[in-house]
């Protein structure tokens, strides 16, 4: 670089030195211009002092060729001639390039032919040389064809064609055309049919190798209708066949022995009724339909069922003899010339004869702790009825063979069996039963009908009231006591009444050895539910066979009175202020003890003698109602708690006006 430098320096330095040179010499004589003048041939200076015309000397021009525009096939040229002097220029063309002839051939190993394969032929540029790699135009007919047929479409269907390939003409290339010959061969295929005998020698099929979309159908003649025929001729039909190639020895085409189809016995419905002890059996028969010739021979075969395989052949006879089992018939034909063996069966079975039972209605009771009696076949049996079938010989009875039995169960449980005894069932609850027999050899089981009955618990009717006594007592520290044991009410039971206070409310205070009991003087009114029940002499009763109920569903409560328990004196009353003669009865209070409906009471009277007050007795009366606070007493008991009081007595003394009454 410090080189080249050094260079234009020098140069620079020269050009002025020949510059002053030229400048001095004219300063001279004259002065000339630094620009350069010139025509076509020559170049100069001008004077420029002023009425000079003089010119330097005219100096040829030194010309420098520069190619503007290449030369090509069909285009003209440009070259320009510059001088380095003066910068004059000027141009000249160049004369164009003349095309080349073309040539059109097969690329080398190239082919254009194919076999048959459903598709348009592929032809290519790629499938050619040509000169100056220029795009071919294709056009296609069938070989032979006028040249107007040509068309841009490739054929597709197997064929002879031509092909012409064409190339334009370029400014570097004339145009060319050149044809070529192919062929589509038609594919190549082959049958293999098996075919089953159906007394027919022409068969007809599509080939496997069909394309998709295609129409080609083979239609192939055999010497015979016979396996073992050979085949005789063929043809390809429909509108793609002559796409495809088929020699006959590809052709391989056999008859072979069919299956025996749509074979059954017709009368298989006969043998659905075959009972034991039938006297006659039905051949079987069939509505099968022989086709052609070939079949074995026909014959029947009877079998039977023995531990699960099929034993020897049998006659009919036989069969009719050995009375029950399971057998089967069979139309069988033996293996043929151009069928296969064939077999026709229907099984069936010598079923027991049937048999009919109805069952009685059963009321049930209520609960009693005793069985139901009876309960047996005999008693229960409605309708019993066994009829041989026509056609078969009656062995043994209907109604004497099996074993008879009543069934039974709570419903939603498990059927239980009594065979023999009739007193099963004892607890309240929802029963199902039915009868039936057991079946044998030669009669059907035979189960009648399901009913119900009902074991309706027993009904304890709890009193509108009760009456206690401070010693009734309570073992769990005032928590229930006992109100009473009932052993007429269920043979061999004790039924026992009981009130849950801590329900009821009762006062009670603790005695000796943590015996709870009542405070005396109390009257409520309980719900029904405070009571409840316990069979004292059963271990585990069953309760659901129990249930309390009122004397009425309108009844919701009992009266319960609690009592003094006298053990010296007599209950007594109060004065009596009111006496109704007319309605019998006295108003008083009880002072001391109790008065209750049934009791006999002494009457007194109060007299005056000698200004003294004293009773004297009236009599003796029977208390028949008793009205605490206007309200009739349902435990028909009447307390000091309650106040006044109207006692009902079964008879009245009309003279009493005063007095009181006492326990007899």
């Amino acid at each position: 670089m410090k080189r080249k430098s050094i260079i234009t320096v020098l140069a620079l330095v020269l050009v002025l030195a020949l510059s002053l040179s030229i400048f001095s010499a004219c300063n001279k004589k004259h002065k000339y211009s630094s620009e350069w003048k010139f025509d076509e041939k020559t170049h100069w200076h001008e004077c420029t002092t002023k009425k000079h015309t003089d010119t330097s000397e005219k100096l040829p021009h030194e010309f420098k060729e520069e190619i503007v525009k290449a030369a090509d096939y069909g285009v003209v040229g440009e070259k320009k001639f510059t001088c380095e002097k003066c910068g004059y220029s000027y141009t000249q063309d160049i004369d164009a390039l003349d095309a080349k002839d073309n040539e059109i051939k097969l690329a080398e190993g190239k082919t254009l032919g194919k076999e048959y394969d459903g598709e348009v032929i592929s032809i290519t540029k790629g499938d050619f040389v040509i000169d100056g790699n220029r795009e071919p135009a294709f056009m296609f007919k069938v070989k032979g064809a006028d040249d107007n047929t040509y068309t841009a479409t490739a054929p597709k269907n197997a064929g002879e064609y031509t092909v012409k390939v064409s190339v334009a003409a370029t400014a570097e290339w004339k145009s060319a055309t050149k044809t070529f010959d192919f062929a589509i061969t038609p594919m190549v295929i082959s049958v293999a049919w098996e075919h089953p005998y159906d007394n027919k020698n022409v068969f007809s099929g599509e080939p496997a190798e069909l394309l998709a979309g295609e129409e080609a159908m083979i239609t192939v003649t055999m010497s015979s209708a016979n396996v073992g025929a050979e085949v005789q001729s063929f043809e390809i039909t429909g509108k793609d066949a002559g796409n495809y190639s088929l020699a006959i020895e590809d052709v391989r085409v056999a008859i072979v022995k069919a299956d025996i189809k749509g074979f059954t016995i017709s009368n298989a419905a006969a043998y659905n009724n075959i009972y034991i002890g039938a006297t006659n059996i039905p051949d079987p028969t069939t509505n099968y339909v022989e086709i052609g010739t070939g079949y074995g021979a026909k014959t029947i075969a009877w079998e039977q069922k023995l531990d699960g395989a099929w034993s020897r052949d049998l006659t009919k006879e036989e069969v009719i003899n050995i009375k029950k089992g399971t057998f089967r018939v069979h139309i069988k034909y033996a293996e043929g010339d151009n069928y296969n063996f064939g077999d026709a069966f229907v099984e069936f079975t010598m079923k027991a004869k049937p048999r009919s039972l109805t069952v009685k209605n059963f009321e049930g009771k209520t609960y009693d702790g005793k069985q139901v009696a009876n309960f047996t076949f005999d008693n229960l049996v409605k309708k019993f009825g066994a009829t041989t079938p026509v056609g078969v010989v009656n062995i043994t009875s209907g109604f004497e063979s099996g074993e008879k039995y009543v069934e039974f169960r709570e419903v939603g449980g498990e059927w239980g069996r009594n065979l023999n005894v009739a007193n099963v069932l004892t607890n309240a609850g929802e029963y199902e039963y039915r009868i039936g027999v057991t079946a044998t050899d030669e009669w059907e089981a035979v189960v009648s009908e399901v009913k119900t009955f009902t074991i309706k618990p027993y009904e304890f009717v709890l009193k509108l009231g009760y009456i206690k006594n401070q010693q009734s007592q309570s073992y769990d520290r005032g928590k229930t006591f006992l109100f009473g044991q009932y052993e007429d009410l269920i043979a061999g039971q004790k039924i026992q009444l009981w009130l849950d206070n801590e329900k009821a409310g009762f006062e009670t205070e603790e005695g000796n050895n943590s015996v709870f009991y009542f405070i005396p003087d109390q009257k409520k009114q309980v719900t029904t539910d405070c009571f409840f029940l316990k069979i004292g002499n059963i271990s585990n009763p069953v309760m659901e066979n129990y249930k309390i109920v009122p004397q009425s569903p309108s009844v919701t409560t009992v009266e319960i009175t609690v009592v003094e328990k006298l053990t010296t004196g007599k209950s007594h009353s109060g004065s009596i202020e009111m006496v109704q003669p007319t309605e019998k009865w006295i108003r008083t209070t009880v002072v001391k003890g109790y008065f209750q409906v049934g009791q006999t009471v002494e009457v007194y009277k109060k007299v005056i003698v000698d200004g003294t007050a004293r009773y004297e007795k009236a009599g003796e009366a029977t208390i028949t109602e008793i009205r605490p606070n206007g309200t009739t007493s349902a435990s028909g008991c009447a307390i000091p708690s309650d106040g006044q009081v109207i006692i009902v007595l079964d008879k009245i003394y009309d003279d009493i006006v005063s007095g009181k009454i006492l326990a007899k």
